[in-house]
């Protein structure tokens, strides 16, 4: 006779055996030595959720005692099953308090705390664990009370009262030591390493950890190892010991899968997800956040989908996938906001926050940043606070706002100091030096436009001094006071009219540039340097019109000098380049490797040329640049053409054309089109 045994873990009505199936295995190994012995065996038989029922009532019913009803939620709790679990607790509250018994009382409302908290609703946590302390107290029950401690501090921690749950764990583990109680000496120790975790106080994290695996090992407890070793697996990756952390995570998968705690086991995906996302293994990681937020969904479980969620988003945003990145994001701020999870809604703003920035939506990221800086302040999250400060100061340097970016980069520097996390330290103070990098630039830049119209004359003669005098016109816009402006703008239109050109508006520079080359081609170097200042200048202002006017003549001063001086410039470009990687300055960086292109293509550098091309395709790309995009796609089709390569120019033409199309530009499809015919 052949049977089959029923699949436990689908089974609604076995799943709760795991635990003894476990056991069960470890009694039955082969090998002698990897049998469990019987003090282990008698630990293990003890934790597991098991009661004999009351006696009949007085009605001739059989009922269940509060007891009982406990070690059924126990089962589905362990289970993940909260409901079923709250409904048991409820119960049992019910029967404990009509018939006079307080210690089952206690010890209910301690097991419906738990759910509250895993719920996230944490005034109702609060107040079961207040009253299962109140109650164990009156009995004098140092257990009870220990426990209902160590509960309190779980809820405070969620809360990111950290203080408060520092206090509580601790005293929770004191007593539990004094009455020789390890399971409840190794919670509290790990509910500390958590608390310990969340300051960024890595080192007391890691000791509490380890003391929390060794002292559950010893009794036997998986839950409790495999819960200790995700808690390492995290430490490990803040202090980048990335290998140690990912074999930390695997085995406390391995654990919380072999037992039944699907909690964990997510749990254990989350940890491995955020290691592959700072190790850039983005398949992996997406793999593990996506199992993760499934599981903490089948469980109901919003805290753990919403953690999920923001993980994924910022693996999407690594990838430059911008679009899934910000549902992402938004998905898990309505979750953390609607279950009131304060730190969870501000660390989707921190990803919003990042989102926005590199597509340059400038408003919408301070928004966000500012509005999660706002509630770790308020919840008193002092990481989350520095993160939020930091990513404050990237989008006001971005915009040039230099004392405001220099003032978030005081404050996170003093924070991140203060909680003794080096990373978020070095990040302000690159951020500072890149506030005095900006500033000095910005000194270049009013030096550069006093000199301007000697420069411009060098090329356009006096049309050059308009354009000199509109550069100051928009420094002063963003500077100055509105008279210096308008007497700015007056002295371009004055010396626009004098060269005879009143027909002609200063973006016609470009047009006479090759004309004027011509005539002074003596003079090669003087216009070269010259340039090279009116490209810094436009740059540096961020107008787009100059920049465009700029390019056009590097083409021309290229083709007219000559591999020697070309040679040179690149050089210069590098330089640049390195510049504005370093200021954060994405647009100008990009379109510095397309000028980067050009001068190799000149010099038939075909493979340097198409790499530079493709540096710029990826950084437009990573900003949602997408007419940047297409214009790095048009200018590979033309490389490609000088090369013969003809089907990869038509491909490049093509996704050129279709790029364009994408964002309405009439004038970029033309060209495009050109290209193809």
């Amino acid at each position: 006779m052949a049977g089959k045994l029923p699949p436990i873990r689908q089974d609604g009505q076995l799943s709760h055996v795991l635990m003894l199936c476990s056991l069960m295995s470890d009694c039955w190994r082969s090998e002698p030595y990897q049998r469990i012995n019987v003090f282990t065996f008698q630990q293990k038989v003890i934790k597991m959720p098991s009661e004999i029922p009351s006696g009949p009532a007085p009605d001739g019913q059989k009922a269940r005692s509060a007891g009982l009803l406990i070690e059924l939620g126990r089962m589905h709790e362990l289970q993940s099953k909260r409901v079923e679990a709250r409904t048991q607790y409820l119960s049992a509250i019910s029967i404990a308090t009509q018939t006079k018994d307080d210690f089952a009382k206690a010890n209910a409302l301690q097991c419906l705390g738990r759910i509250h908290g895993a719920n996230s609703k944490f005034k109702e946590a609060e107040s079961s664990y207040e009253q299962a302390r109140e109650i164990y107290s009156r009995m004098d029950n140092s257990l009870g009370t220990a426990n209902a401690l160590a509960g309190l501090g779980e809820i405070y921690r969620l809360q990111s009262k950290h203080p408060e749950a520092e206090e509580a764990f601790t005293e929770a583990s004191k007593t539990h030591s004094s009455i020789g109680n390890d399971l409840g000496t190794g919670n509290a120790l790990f509910g500390l390493g958590n608390t310990y975790q969340a300051q960024s106080r890595t080192e007391e994290a890691e000791t509490a950890f380890n003391d929390a695996r060794e002292t559950h090992s010893r009794i036997g407890n998986d839950l409790g190892v495999g819960n200790a070793l995700a808690g390492l697996g995290n430490t490990y990756v803040a202090q980048l010991r990335n290998q140690e952390a990912e074999m930390a995570f695997m085995e406390a998968y391995e654990i919380h899968y072999r037992i039944g705690n699907p909690l964990g086991t997510a749990s254990a995906l989350d940890g491995l997800g955020e290691l592959y996302r700072v190790e850039f293994k983005h398949q992996e990681a997406e793999k593990a956040f996506s199992d993760a937020r499934e599981i903490h969904f089948d469980i109901g479980n919003d805290l753990g989908t919403g953690n999920a969620l923001v993980g994924l988003g910022n693996t999407y945003l690594a990838q430059s996938r911008s679009r899934e990145a910000e549902k992402a994001f938004t998905d898990a701020h309505e979750i953390h906001s609607r279950i009131g999870n304060g730190s969870g809604a501000a660390n989707a703003l921190d990803g919003l926050g990042e989102l926005y920035r590199v597509q340059a939506k400038h408003r919408e990221a301070e928004k966000a940043f500012s509005d999660a800086l706002e509630i770790h302040s308020r919840i008193r999250n002092d990481l989350g606070a520095g993160n939020a400060l930091l990513g404050l100061g990237n989008t006001y340097l971005t915009q040039s706002r230099i004392r405001e970016a220099e003032e978030a980069f005081k404050e996170a520097r003093q924070i991140h100091s203060s909680i003794r996390n080096d990373l978020g330290f070095a990040s302000a103070l690159d951020g500072l030096e890149r506030v005095q990098e900006a500033r000095l630039q910005d000194q270049e830049v009013k030096n550069s436009c006093d000199d301007a119209p000697t420069i411009h004359s060098l090329i356009a003669d006096s049309l050059g001094a308009g354009n000199a005098f509109r550069s100051h016109e928009i420094l002063h816009g963003d500077q100055c006071a509105r008279t210096e402006t308008e007497l700015c703008h007056r002295d371009a239109l004055a010396s626009n009219d004098c060269a005879n050109d009143s027909h002609r508006s200063p973006r016609t520079l470009p047009n006479l540039v090759p004309e004027k080359l011509h005539r002074t081609q003596h003079r090669y170097l003087e216009i070269e340097e010259a340039a090279s200042k009116a490209l810094a200048i436009a740059t540096n202002i961020a107008h787009q019109q100059g920049q465009a006017a700029t390019s056009q003549l590097y083409s021309e001063i290229i083709r007219l000098l000559g591999s020697k001086h070309s040679k040179r410039m690149e050089s210069q470009l590098f330089e640049e380049e390195a510049r504005y990687a370093r200021t954060g300055r994405h647009a100008a960086s990009a379109e510095t490797w397309r000028k980067i292109g050009d001068i190799q293509a000149s010099r038939s550098m075909y493979a340097e040329a198409e790499e530079s091309y493709h540096f710029a395709q990826a950084i437009y790309i990573s900003i949602d640049g997408v007419s940047g995009v297409a214009s790095a796609q048009r200018e590979l089709g033309m490389l490609y053409i000088q090369q013969h390569r003809y089907t990869d120019a038509e491909r490049c033409f093509t996704e050129a054309r279709e790029t364009y199309a994408a964002v309405h530009d009439r004038n970029g499809e033309a060209k495009a089109l050109d290209g193809l015919t």
